[in-house]
């Protein structure tokens, strides 16, 4: 549902359907602002309904957070990759993220 908000006119609603989206590709400001807003919203939820269980629980989870705003910054004020070789190991490194998040997730409960 949110590529939709990102993606020009070329993703289809259901398989062989009518192909539909936003374009915010096309106005750079407008999507990184949305992008950054559903961050923001996903961290606020996540935190709201969690508490840690443990100081690796803190810890581990706004590390994360960091970690991963960090990157989007990168990608939007960096300059492109030199090589494909960055990129390549950039893809192959992201299995690690759900490990990450599924470790930081163990030191969180939720809130009653």
């Amino acid at each position: 549902m949110f590529d939709w908000l990102t993606h020009r006119a070329d993703m289809p609603l259901w398989p062989g359907g009518p192909k539909s989206g936003l374009g915010l590709w096309n106005h750079p400001a407008a999507e990184t602002v949305i992008e950054v807003a559903l961050f923001i919203i996903g961290v606020v939820i996540y935190e709201r309904a969690t508490r840690p269980r443990d100081r690796t629980g803190s810890l581990a989870f706004w590390s994360f957070v960091v970690f991963l705003a960090v990157i989007h910054a990168m990608n939007l004020l960096g300059p492109p990759p030199p090589k494909v070789e960055p990129v390549m190991w950039a893809g192959l490194l992201m299995w690690l993220f759900p490990l990450w998040s599924w470790w930081l997730d163990r030191h969180r409960e939720a809130r009653a």
